[in-house]
């Protein structure tokens, strides 16, 4: 195009800062478009077809789009469609004339914009936006690629025409930019029960989230609703190679290869399946565990009830039975808290001549510690006895702690101490 443009300046003998050129010899119409001229209107009629041919986003609901902001709530994507943004983002999205932004198609289709007298014209498309969403649903699609979390809230139950529980809606997102995303009960805890089961999962779930729950995005199409899941729970799905070499993604049913799955040491969400006097039996997701009363805080087993959300953490397997416990996070989140100095009220539970006395700092989590003999000025406390003793060290691994009873003041803990009960 710039040697079409060349040679036209020069056949009218137009000099480029304004001037006339020197006369020259007439030029013929080959040389001044040269042998391969295009064909302009065959060109255009691609271009136009090309235009055509511009996918509209399906429906609008949940389809993200990137803009650029025109002014005045308006916004450009794509070479026919125009948007403006949704009521209340003009005042607040502080967005700059010019620049590309993420948009969430709220509603499409429309006829003429809202609050404009501009109508649809040559077969335009106007469609109201929301930045605000658009940067959730950015944000959903970054975490599902990457395989990460995000943090969101629990709104209300799902239930199908026939009142069945079919899972829970949880939002993502802050203020205007709040969207709705899907959490199938499956995808907390992979099992199947009755409609009083799912029901009773999902609630005592919701009961258990007030400040937030985590979310892995399990699905992320363009148009639909996300899909989310608890990111503990266990992964029952594996890739198989199809004979055309393709891989499918199939859910592991085989009791023997989900217990190899489990590891020793990780944590899961689960669902309770049965309560039993010693005990409580688990569903991680088609295989369970029991969680011993040892293994509880407190020993309480009046807690727990069909159907209740619980997270446990996997402390042995053998012969194919999985032990549990839910003391073991509270024992890490005791441990994670503790400080060498502090100042704990404890209990004597026992007492060795030879060496010391153990002291229970923490009665629900039977946390222990040791209060050696030469730790001790004046009379040795006996079994029974309140003390309020200071941390010298501690291993979180073992479970030890090392006790004194010098340098306590006889008042309330010291400043960063721990009372536990």
């Amino acid at each position: 195009m710039k040697s079409v443009i060349k040679n036209i300046a020069s056949a009218s003998n137009f000099n480029v800062n304004g001037g006339q050129g020197a006369n020259k010899p007439e030029l013929t119409d080959e040389e001044i478009f040269g042998t391969a001229t295009v064909d302009t209107t065959s060109e255009f009629a691609r271009l136009f077809a090309e235009s055509e041919k511009t996918p509209m986003p399906t429906n609008g609901q949940d389809q993200l789009v990137i803009g650029t902001y025109e002014g005045h709530g308006f916004v450009s994507y794509g070479r026919k469609y125009d948007g403006q943004l949704v009521e209340g983002e003009l005042e607040t999205a502080n967005l700059v004339v010019g620049q590309k932004y993420h948009f969430l198609i709220v509603q499409q289709g429309l006829e003429d914009l809202v609050g404009s007298n501009t109508k649809v014209k040559g077969g335009s498309q106007f469609a109201q936006l929301s930045m605000f969403k658009g940067e959730t649903r950015s944000a959903i699609n970054h975490a599902y690629e990457l395989n990460s979390v995000l943090t969101g809230k629990f709104k209300k139950i799902s239930r199908k025409r026939n009142e069945k529980v079919s899972g829970a809606y949880v939002t993502l997102g802050e203020g205007l930019g709040k969207l709705d995303c899907f959490m199938p009960c499956t995808a907390l805890v992979d099992t199947h029960g009755t409609d009083e089961f799912r029901a009773n999962l999902l609630e005592s779930f919701m009961e258990s989230t007030d400040k937030g729950l985590d979310l892995k995005i399990l699905s992320a199409e363009q148009g639909d609703r996300p899909v989310v899941g608890h990111p503990l729970a266990l992964n029952r799905v594996k890739e198989v190679e199809q004979p055309d070499g393709s891989k499918k993604s199939v859910k592991i049913r085989d009791q023997k290869e989900l217990f190899e799955r489990v590891q020793i040491g990780q944590t899961y969400s689960g669902a309770v399946r049965n309560v039993a006097d010693y005990g409580v039996f688990v569903d991680l997701g088609g295989i369970s565990g029991l969680l011993h009363k040892s293994e509880v805080v407190g020993e309480d087993l009046s807690q727990f009830f069909t159907g209740k959300f619980v997270v446990v953490t996997v402390i042995k397997k053998s012969d194919g039975k999985i032990g549990l416990s839910v003391k073991r996070q509270e024992q890490a989140k005791f441990f994670a808290q503790l400080q060498v100095g502090a100042v704990l009220e404890g209990v004597v539970r026992n007492t060795a001549p030879t060496f010391g006395a153990f002291v229970t700092v923490h009665k629900g989590l039977r946390i222990d510690g040791l209060l050696h003999w030469r730790e001790v000025d004046g009379m040795r406390p006996k079994v029974g006895d309140q003390v309020r003793v200071r941390v010298l060290g501690f291993d979180e691994k073992a479970g030890r702690i090392s006790l004194s009873l010098r340098n306590v003041a006889p008042t309330s803990p010291a400043e960063g101490g721990n009372s536990q009960s």
